[in-house]
């Protein structure tokens, strides 16, 4: 019974995200729902905080004030801060506002703040992930109006070879560089299916946000690919840092992790440039991480 009840939600979550592939319903989120934002507001919350409860009163979890409170804040601070930036700025341009909203978001998953805020053993990973790409989704995609994002599926033939040969270009240098800092040390292969499939979760998150959002957004401001492409790596490896860091000093943070992720986020976001779906750097990015904790991790 329980395995049935999680697996409907899991579909249920996964239904709502994938729906925002559709022209349809974006039209429709766009005509009936930003005319008035209590509906936004209710849209927004509704899924996770329901979610949250059923799982609660159907006994399959215990539910806690404080982590309840703290998941409601990590859906309250985004929805205020877009909804006073779609009020003093232009549709189809991230603003400061907008770039606060995104902050809050990665590092509510990037500091476990949300995952922790989850009782529900290890369907926390899904809704974590579920959660932040529904805060994407419904605020950016649908309110903000960001075009840009290529939250599509349209993808070629073309684009899937461009993604292959990516991905084998990185290889080559990425793990010659690995060795040569001193990033990975030891061949060791072994295979987690947990971690593998959080992975993909948690990169298909990140990809959203730092291609879909902002090296699209830096690319509107800027109006040049190559300087987009180059500070969007840098700010994704820079998000890295703090992985594997020895302490909070700034000699004591990951950069060797920081560089691997900058030069990873330049390939990363070429593909995004190059073709015509979010899903080829998805990919592109899931390839890598498979890769890496399968051989090296």
């Amino acid at each position: 019974m329980t395995i049935f009840v999680a697996a409907l939600f899991i579909l249920v979550l996964l239904g709502l995200n994938l729906s925002f592939l559709s022209q349809k319903v974006r039209r429709y989120f766009e005509r009936k729902l930003l005319s008035n934002w209590r509906f936004v507001a209710a849209y927004v919350f509704f899924y996770p905080s329901a979610l949250y409860l059923s799982f609660w009163l159907l006994g399959l979890s215990q539910i806690n004030i404080y982590s309840f409170l703290t998941f409601q804040l990590y859906l309250l601070i985004p929805t205020v801060l877009v909804y006073l930036g779609s009020r003093q700025y232009l549709y189809d341009t991230l603003n400061i506002l907008d770039l606060m909203a995104i902050t809050i978001i990665w590092l509510g998953v990037d500091t476990r703040i949300v995952f922790d805020a989850w009782k529900f053993g290890d369907l926390r990973y899904i809704f974590t992930i579920t959660s932040g790409v529904w805060l994407v989704l419904c605020l950016f995609l649908g309110v903000r109006r960001i075009t840009g994002m290529k939250y599509n599926l349209r993808i070629t033939k073309k684009d899937v070879v461009l993604t292959l040969s990516a991905f084998m270009c990185f290889a080559v240098l990425a793990i010659s560089m690995c060795y040569s800092i001193g990033f990975i040390n030891n061949f060791q292969p072994s295979f987690n299916l947990k971690t593998l499939l959080w992975s993909f979760g948690i990169l298909f998150f990140t990809e959203l946000l730092f291609r879909g959002l902002i090296q699209n957004g830096i690319e509107k401001i800027l109006k040049e690919k190559w300087s987009s492409l180059i500070i969007a790596a840098i700010i994704f490896g820079a998000a890295h840092l703090n992985n594997g860091a020895v302490g909070t000093h700034v000699w004591e943070w990951n950069w060797k992790y920081f560089i691997m992720a900058s030069l990873a986020g330049l390939f990363y976001g070429h593909v995004f440039q190059k073709t015509k779906s979010i899903f080829c750097p998805v990919v592109f990015h899931a390839t890598v991480d498979i890769t890496w904790h399968a051989l090296f991790k």
